[in-house]
């Protein structure tokens, strides 16, 4: 199953930012991952990157590896979420009823 891995840290601090986007980097050229959107948060100083993998199991193995060599900033979120494709109208009538 597809999945979105989301990474939330602070925008402020621009050596973290640059490694937490050189990684992301790294997996968009390997095709692992693409880069779904990146936005920053004003009010709090806070980036957010969404990654898509096609793969669920690619997620969960970036997130594992991220957090075991320390590439997670302090202070930051990553989260994995399981996606449901929507390929037609009718799809979120049934999802959002």
């Amino acid at each position: 199953m597809a999945a979105i891995l989301l990474l939330e840290y602070a925008a402020a601090d621009s050596s973290r930012r640059r490694e937490v986007r050189e990684r992301v980097a790294a997996l968009a050229l390997l095709d692992s991952a693409r880069i779904v959107f990146a936005a920053i948060d004003e009010a709090s100083a806070r980036e957010v990157l969404a990654l898509a993998f096609s793969d669920g199991r690619n997620a969960e193995d970036a997130l594992a590896r991220w957090t075991a060599e320390g590439a997670v900033p302090a202070g930051s979120t990553m989260r994995k979420l399981d996606c449901m494709p929507v390929t037609t109208v009718e799809a979120p009538i049934l999802l959002f009823p």
